[in-house]
């Protein structure tokens, strides 16, 4: 039937009964039948009902009634002999059972009611029976031997047993079992509610109802069950609800504490509703087992499912299965919820029973609760979810708070909180809703497991702007561990603020975090008040002293959108967790808002743990050790504004940050950042990116700096095809313009950490720069690029203000880092420098560059500027430099400073339009330049540097007496040595030839060119002048090898040289041939003295 038609009819049941029970008129209407060989008889004593009579068979005794209803006020007493263990009561009339008085029997005897028409309990109806109540709409009942016992064809012979009851058998359209009451009464006690981990303990005020004595069963078993405010109670025994369909049939099994119902898979079921805060409790000194079976289950306005402990022994479990869906929602007029509660009272030393669900799908709305937990020395129990499509929670009533299902424990507890595993495949949180296991006292918190096929998706908060969790915890003041959390899913989605976390605030270790999506990962947005980010994390709370859980995440795509955070963080004392991220294709990130006011909040340490959004994070707010960050994916994609970072606040060190994407990094007005704060202890971790390609543009930021007493981290970037800097227009960084960026910096005492680029080609232009500086004391780090192909530095930024650079830099007393750069071709252009500056007292860094040729054009720059500091090197080792346009070669001081020294070793240097190489000072001495080459074409030695030409300089402002030295190598060959003077008269060319014989060919000898013969025929013939082939071959020369660091000097390829014919010589086979030595007898006579060409000694200036 469907559920909306249930709730009418049932409705208007309820609403028919309660005016039959009004009536005065009403009398008990209990008629005996003639079924039986010993027929049931009733006397009517004021207003009870004694029952005698009845055919006993051992230990059963059977009733059969044509009516059997009770008004309120009446009673019906089974006067059976002390010794009766069943009463088998049948109806076999056409009328409803309406029972609104007293039921009760003799001694511990069970008591079966069936009546195939339906029964309904109206609000005074009672038990007062020894043994277990079962009451039931089947039109049978079935014994171990094979015999039946009918209400609807009594006269089947009844063949009537003394074996005990084994089932109930149903035909085609059950009745349906109606409990009428005046609700639970249940509420919170507000002394023991603990909202950090949403405990909680229910005051037992609540009616019994139909109660049956304890360690007995209460059974209702039908067609659709409906509890209208009705109340079950069966101290430390057993409650059965189970609703069956058309011709369904149902085992009972002896059990303790009564009976059990075989649960028979696939068994056509119908519906079971509670309504208006009915309930059903099994709560005693043990705790009691409740069993469900039926098609829907449906809880609501407060309707509530308990079994709890009380005393030494272990509370029973909650079993429930339908065949299609279970809905827990509202609350009752004392604003609890409706919900399904295993507990461990105060004082108690006896665990929690489990809770086990099995359906299709379980909907938790408007605050409906599924927990268990433990307020005494016992566990609380496991819950265990099997919903085969869906588990949805979600939505608040008027109290503000949203669904609940976990496992947990409130401080004044020393038992551990259950497991908790919930398997289906779509898992929905929303609108404010928990899923927990969580520990407040001394006992260990649960592990939460979640294995959702296909989709969990978590969004929004509560009207209390609590966001929807999955989370596992230590609350403050415990001292047991949290457990662990592990999510398996194919999609996974948290947004608007959600959140899925292992934490601790207490003295426990936080669990760790384990993320499994087959498919993706989608973290995004923030909460509607725009306070809390959507989040992964890990956290270890202030005060705490337990450690951070690790989170690792595994997946095809990875996506953070729009404020989405991954993070492990540390406010106490414990140090914050690793996170690990396996991504097969993507990970992108992708921020929102100001992304310059956030990064210089960010990078000054000003924002709280609440406040972190858009990006990747483990920090260190406390004096605890920040977490490391690693990453392993195909592709990297870090834009609009979204962070990796790891950091230290505190005396901890910073994280180690790791990317390993073999594919590419892109980052577009991003930043990666590793650093530690002003006042700090702890260093800063480093940085490693092993990629194909590194891809920086508009205004990203690779950033590990330290403003504390601990040292920087280390950047290294190995880059199998490309490293790429694209500039943007700067942004100030803490008061300093800054644009695309990959540096490492200090601003205190210590030591900057150093930079590697390993890559084949690096290219930084538009105004981006790559930097290691100090802003302090410390020393400034080493920034060294091994590019196996080119290196190239152009441009400016859009604006023209800014140009590009890779630099090492002191701004205060710290000394600057040096540079060495190994490529095979180094392009300077557009303005953009190479620099190792000292803009204070600190000491410039020495740059050097071992390349196949250096270029620099249209204003670029190779610099070590001083001020007052010791000066910066620079030297050069190439077969080619060629400087063009204005570029410069440069170790200048600014004031006080010695100029620097520049050597460059070098086959051939060009300088032109007015590019200069100097080593000048202002108010100290200049310093030195050595330049050893093959060959210098444009720039020559000056005493001062002149505009219209190219200049190598080494002057000082105080004077010729304060200049440095220059000295020039280079091979002092004179063009006209060796030549021969050619006579103005034109030559005969008869005259060439002399005539030794008589000619008898036709023969010809044709020399072109100058080598070989001489211009006069008789001249000598040189006996070595060569023949030379002047093109260039290919060739290697100094680098470094990007592996092992070391310099190879590949020489040029050798070709054998052409030389003329000196003289002649007969084989053994008796040919001429000609010979490049002459011959023994004729050498002397051919021999020319040859002129020597004589390097000059090195020219000083």
């Amino acid at each position: 039937m469907n559920l909306k038609l249930f709730e009418t009819l049932g409705s208007l049941v309820v609403f028919c009964v309660f005016c039959v029970l009004a009536s005065p008129s009403v009398r008990a209407q209990i008629i005996p039948d003639t079924t039986l060989p010993v027929n049931s008889q009733v006397n009517l004593e004021n207003n009870q009902n004694i029952i005698t009579g009845g055919t006993r068979n051992g230990v059963n005794l059977f009733h059969s009634f044509k009516e059997f209803s009770l008004a309120s006020g009446n009673s019906a007493y089974f006067n059976n002999a002390p010794d009766i263990q069943n009463i088998i009561t049948r109806v076999t009339g056409k009328q409803i059972s309406i029972i609104d008085g007293l039921i009760k029997a003799n001694g511990q005897a069970n008591l079966f009611l069936i009546n195939p028409n339906g029964i309904i309990f109206g609000a005074n109806a009672s038990l007062n029976i020894g043994g277990s109540f079962i009451a039931s709409t089947a039109n049978s009942i079935k014994f171990a031997d094979g015999n039946i016992y009918s209400a609807t064809n009594p006269s089947y012979p009844p063949l009537l047993t003394i074996n005990s009851p084994i089932g109930l058998q149903f035909n085609s359209n059950p009745g349906k079992i109606v409990v009428q009451g005046n609700g639970n009464n249940l509420t919170i006690d507000p002394n023991n509610f603990y909202p950090e981990i949403t405990d909680l303990y229910l005051l037992n005020e609540r009616p019994v109802g139909l109660e049956v004595t304890p360690e007995n069963t209460l059974a209702l078993i039908g067609g659709e069950i409906l509890l209208n405010g009705g109340n079950l109670t069966a101290p430390n025994g057993r409650i059965i609800l189970s609703s069956i369909g058309a011709n369904g049939e149902i085992s009972l099994i002896p059990a303790q504490a009564g009976w059990q119902l075989l649960d028979k898979k696939g068994e056509n079921f119908s519906n079971i509703r509670l309504t208006n805060a009915a309930s059903l409790s099994t709560a005693g000194e043990g705790g009691g087992n409740i069993q469900i079976l039926g098609r829907q289950l449906t809880l609501e306005k407060g309707s509530a499912i308990l079994s709890a402990t009380l005393g030494e022994k272990s509370g029973g479990n909650i079993d429930i299965r339908t065949t299609d869906k279970i809905e827990l929602s509202g609350a009752n007029p004392r604003e609890l919820y409706s919900l399904i509660v295993t507990e461990s009272y105060p004082g108690s030393k006896g665990s929690a029973g489990d809770i086990n669900i099995e359906t299709k799908s379980l909907r938790l709305l408007e605050g409906g609760l599924i927990f268990s937990s433990s307020f005494g020395a016992g566990n609380a129990g496991n819950v265990n979810i099997r919903a085969s499509e869906l588990v949805e929670i979600s939505g608040t009533d008027i109290s503000g708070y949203g669904g609940y299902l976990g496992s947990a424990t409130p401080p004044i507890s020393s038992g551990n909180a259950g497991n908790l595993t919930i398997e289906t495949k779509q898992l929905i949180l929303s609108d404010g809703a928990l899923v927990t296991s969580g520990t407040g006292g001394k006992g260990t918190g649960g592990s939460l497991l979640v294995r959702a096929t296909e989709l969990v998706e978590l969004s929004g908060a509560d009207k209390l702007r609590s966001v929807s969790t999955i989370q596992t915890e230590a609350s403050q003041g415990s001292t047991g561990n949290a457990g662990n959390l592990i999510i398996e899913t194919g999609k996974l989605i948290v947004r608007d603020g959600a959140l899925i976390s292992a934490g601790t605030a207490g003295a426990g270790n936080a669990g760790t975090l384990i993320v499994k999506a087959r498919d993706f990962i989608e973290i995004k947005g923030m909460s509607s008040d725009g306070k809390t980010a959507s989040a992964l994390s890990t956290s270890v709370a202030p005060g705490a002293i337990g450690a951070g859980g690790n989170l690792t995440v595994e997946t095809g795509r990875l996506i953070l959108r729009d404020g989405g955070v991954i993070s492990t963080a540390s406010i106490g004392m414990g140090r914050a967790g690793n996170l690990k991220i396996n991504a097969t294709d993507l990970v992108e990130l992708s921020g929102v808002g100001n992304y310059v006011d956030y990064f210089n909040s960010l990078v000054g340490f000003t924002t709280s743990p609440s406040d972190l959004k858009n990006g990747l994070f483990t920090t260190s707010f406390s004096q605890a050790d920040a977490g490391n960050i690693e990453i392993n994916t195909a592709r990297l994609l870090v834009n609009n504004g979204a962070f990796i970072i790891t950091s230290t606040v505190g005396s901890g060190w910073g994280g180690y940050l790791t990317i390993n994407a073999w594919d590419s990094v892109t980052m577009d007005n991003a930043g990666f950042l590793v650093g530690n704060r002003p006042g700090s202890i702890g260093g800063a971790g480093n940085i490693t990116i092993n990629t194909g390609n590194l891809i920086m543009r508009n205004q990203a930021t690779v950033i590990s700096g330290t403003a504390g007493a601990g040292a920087g981290g280390n950047i290294n970037v190995n880059a199998s095809e490309s490293v790429e800097l694209i500039g943007a227009n700067p942004f100030l960084l803490l008061g300093f313009p800054t644009n695309t960026t990959l540096n490492t910096t200090t601003l205190s005492s210590a030591p900057a950490g150093d930079i590697k680029i390993t890559t084949k080609r690096l290219i930084v232009r538009d105004g981006a720069t790559i930097s290691a500086g100090t802003f302090g004391e410390g020393k400034g780090g080493t920034l060294e690029v091994n590019a196996s192909e080119s290196v190239t530095v152009m441009g400016m930024t859009p604006n023209r203000v800014f140009n590009s650079r890779l630099f090492t830099t002191s701004e205060r007393s710290g000394a600057a880092g040096d540079i060495r750069i190994f490529t095979r071709n180094l392009r300077v252009e557009n303005t953009a420098d190479i620099s190792v500056d000292s803009k204070a007292n600190g000491s410039a860094g020495n740059l050097e560059i071992v390349a196949d040729s250096i270029k620099l054009q249209r204003g670029g720059r190779l610099s070590a500027a001083v001020t007052t500091g010791s000066q910066g090197n620079i030297i050069l080792r190439s077969p080619l430099v060629v400087l063009r346009d204005n570029s410069s070669i440069t170790t200048n001081a600014s004031s006080t400073a010695i100029g620097g020294n520049i050597t460059i070793d070098t086959d051939i240097l060009v300088a032109l339009k007015n590019s200069d190489i100097t080593a000048n000072a202002q108010k100290n001495f200049g310093g030195q330049v050595k330049i050893d080459a093959k060959g210098i074409f444009g720039a020559e030695f000056r005493s001062f540097e002149s505009p219209l030409t190219s200049d190598i300089t080494a002057n000082s402002a105080l004077g010729v007496e304060f200049s440095g030295t220059v000295e020039i190598n280079t091979p002092d060959i004179q063009p006209a040595t060796g030549l021969i003077e050619l006579s103005g008269n034109p030559i005969d060319s008869r005259t060439q030839v002399i005539v030794g014989c008589n000619p008898s060919g036709d023969n010809q000898f044709i020399v072109t060119g100058r080598g070989g013969v001489p211009v006069d025929s008789v001249e000598f013939l040189t006996g070595k002048t060569i023949w030379r082939d002047f093109s260039f071959p290919e060739e290697k020369n100094e680098y470094m090898d990007e592996f092992q660091g070391k310099v190879y000097n590949s020489q040029s390829a050798q070709y054998p040289l052409l030389v003329e014919a000196s003289g002649i010589a007969k084989s053994p086979d008796g040919k001429v041939i000609l010979t490049a030595i002459a011959s023994p007898y004729n050498q002397s006579t051919f021999k020319h003295q040859q002129k020597n060409c004589i390097t000059s000694p090195a020219k000083k200036y």
